[in-house]
């Protein structure tokens, strides 16, 4: 799973409790999201899940 939204890396590091470094990774694409990275965001924001997923 890849972020497929453009979120400010210091709030989706800040969300998802993780370094900076893994945040700017997930954001560029070369890290994946995992299953609760995208519950988290999917709750915070009070979106589907969905809209955290590529098509």
């Amino acid at each position: 799973m890849q972020l497929n939204c453009s979120i400010p890396k210091p709030v989706t590091t800040r969300l998802l409790n993780l370094e900076a470094s893994m945040g700017s990774k997930i954001l560029k694409g070369t890290r994946q999201l995992t299953a609760d990275h995208v519950r988290k965001l999917a709750r915070h924001f009070a979106l589907s899940a969905d809209y955290f997923l590529e098509p």
